[in-house]
């Protein structure tokens, strides 16, 4: 008798959670709720970008079908630009577990910086937060190809709001400039990096936003490679790749990416840098990830990672800006060519190859500007406390703040006495010539 109640309570509680599933499918061998549009058989595809491309024009044709409008034959198209992608993609990407990014994507929920943790359990209802973390890869592919089908659909669904004239000046790029961002996609997805949208966004936003922050900061002449502004930009651009790249909780998926985005911007997708300009492109770009990696933690909930804590945008323009104008360095690549103390190329590249990983290098003018240090001295002698002798703090900071000075007693500001001294320090150069400072000549 007791097995029999036991068995019917089960059943009505199968029941009732059935109910609440959109519809129940497996996904390379996780019960998932599939709450999207997506046909399954679309999701066990592993698409690249010519069967996206056959994908998007059957949705085209589909769609042209369905409209009174129809008259006959649909030209094939090649897949959308970026700049559709990245408008279409604002209308689906808040139906997705994925963090919001800021500037880009709005989406209403509380902790909308981090992954959706409540979206995730009712997607894969059968999984522990452990197992989500175990199957961390497998979840990003199961969103991620949710995310390529349902933007495509949504272009050719609407395809007067993501026209050119309608999207503007998102579409300010060269014809050249689209042939390297879908040779940057191929190669991507060649490294094993698939997500058309995941992709785009992320090469779009990171490019465009380090960009306009380079230009911002480094007012520069219209020729600003090899520069400061050039390091810079670098430097926040892959930085901001790992930021933008969405995943639920790997670090290292979102660094691989970066990489692979640099690296065929570099060497497999028209660049035309010569040698020493590629070996500084690679060494900043390198610093860009690791500044990145170095300021963004795993997020935990009861024990078990469930996403990232990273840095607001602004946080990694900061941390960047800092890495140029207080730990970088400057080969005096061209002095005076009458004089014997130029770098040719391969001495450019060779001196770039010594430098500290670290250390974000550049060899066009200008030096980042000296910075200061400041040295902070109490004399406590007016105040009212026994044995109390003069004591020194020192604080040291940059551009003449002071940050951190460490007063060693509780005393009222009216009788401490404050002297402030400053030393003027050189950002690193490297030069041929023993006697040339580029601070002075």
């Amino acid at each position: 008798m007791s097995n029999c109640q036991d068995n019917d309570f089960e059943e009505i509680i199968s029941e009732e959670n059935t109910s609440k599933i959109s519809k129940l499918i497996d996904f390379k061998g996780l019960q998932v709720n599939h709450r999207f549009a997506t046909p399954v058989e679309e999701l066990n595809i592993t698409h690249d970008l010519e069967s996206l491309k056959a994908l998007y024009n059957k949705m085209r044709r589909a769609a042209k079908k369905s409209s009174t409008s129809y008259a006959g034959r649909i030209v094939e198209m090649e897949l959308p630009d970026g700049a559709a992608i990245l408008e279409a993609a604002k209308v689906v990407l808040p139906d997705f577990p994925y963090e919001e990014i800021e500037g880009y994507t709005e989406i209403n929920r509380v902790n909308k910086k981090f992954v959706d943790v409540d979206m995730l359990q009712n997607d894969f209802f059968d999984l522990t937060l452990a197992e989500i973390e175990e199957q961390a890869a497998t979840v990003d592919q199961y969103y991620s190809r949710n995310l390529d089908y349902l933007v495509l659909q949504e272009i050719a669904l609407h395809p007067e709001k993501y026209a050119t004239t309608v999207l503007g000046n998102i579409k300010a790029k060269s014809e050249s400039e689209w042939n390297i961002y879908r040779c940057s996609l191929a190669y991507t997805y060649s490294k094993g990096y698939f997500g058309f949208v995941r992709v785009s966004t992320a090469y779009l936003l990171a490019g465009d936003r380090a960009k306009t922050s380079s230009e911002n900061y480094f007012p520069a002449p219209v020729d600003s490679y090899n520069t400061r502004e050039d390091a810079y930009r670098h430097t926040l651009w892959n930085a901001l790749l790992a930021q933008y790249y969405f995943t639920i909780s790997s670090k290292a998926s979102r660094l691989g990416f970066a990489k692979a985005i640099a690296d065929a911007r570099e060497g497999h997708c028209g660049s035309f840098n010569e040698a020493d300009a590629r070996a500084m492109d690679y060494h900043n770009n390198a610093i860009g990830r690791q500044l990145w990696d170095d300021h963004t933690t795993f997020r935990y909930l009861f024990g078990f990672r469930v996403g990232l804590r990273k840095p607001d945008t602004s946080e990694l323009k900061t941390y960047c800006l800092k890495a140029v104008a207080y730990n970088s360095c400057y080969i005096v690549k061209e002095e005076n060519p009458d004089n014997g103390f130029d770098y040719d190329i391969p001495e450019t590249k060779a001196e770039i190859l010594k430098i500290n990983a670290n250390t974000v290098v550049y060899f066009k003018e200008t030096i980042a500007p000296q910075w200061v240090i400041t040295t902070v001295s109490y004399d406590y002698s007016d105040c009212d406390y026994k044995d109390v002798q003069e004591q020194n703090s020192i604080s040291t900071s940059r551009q003449g703040i002071i940050t951190a000075s460490n007063d060693p007693l509780p005393l009222s500001d009216d009788c401490i006495k404050r002297t402030y001294s400053y030393t003027y320090v050189n950002a690193c150069f490297i030069s041929k010539d023993p006697n040339y400072n580029p601070y002075f000549n």
